[in-house]
């Protein structure tokens, strides 16, 4: 599950994660695990399989959101994002956390349960500006070409 939105997310290019990562969250205390299951889906075993699985962790009162998986096929029939979204939320409060952070993307969804966005920068440190010099050259001469 959490393959289908790693690798559907443009929004966020990330490097996938290992299953070990996932299953060390599920050994550690402070790591929660939400799963939602819609009745009748069932694997090829004949048990009940997840349909949208949060991966969140608690530090203190501040509960933060930090994977998701779904199953895109019952997305627009069940609203599984948004199901997941209000459990997500539905947990922190009953942990009484006074803070949710819920992550990258989907900010639409995320404002209709009242979240305020912020703005996030990156930085990185490059050894090699070759390409770098090479993109700069090529923007500089594609904007001077369309004037």
């Amino acid at each position: 599950l959490y393959l289908n939105v790693k690798n559907r997310n443009l929004a966020l290019n990330t490097f996938t994660l290992p299953q070990s990562v996932f299953y060390e969250m599920d050994k550690s205390p402070g790591w929660e695990i939400i799963e939602i299951s819609v009745k009748k889906s069932f694997d090829y075993e004949g048990i009940e399989k997840p349909t949208a699985v949060a991966f969140c962790y608690l530090s203190g009162t501040t509960y933060n959101w930090m994977l998701v998986g779904l199953d895109y096929t019952y997305n627009k029939t069940y609203n599984v994002y948004r199901q997941v979204l209000y459990q997500v939320m539905l947990r922190a409060m009953q942990l009484k956390c006074n803070k949710v952070h819920l992550g990258f993307s989907a900010g639409i969804e995320k404002r209709k349960m009242g979240a305020i966005g912020h703005e996030t920068y990156a930085y990185m440190q490059t050894k090699d500006t070759y390409n770098l010099e090479v993109i700069a050259a090529m923007s500089v001469r594609g904007s001077n070409h369309h004037n």
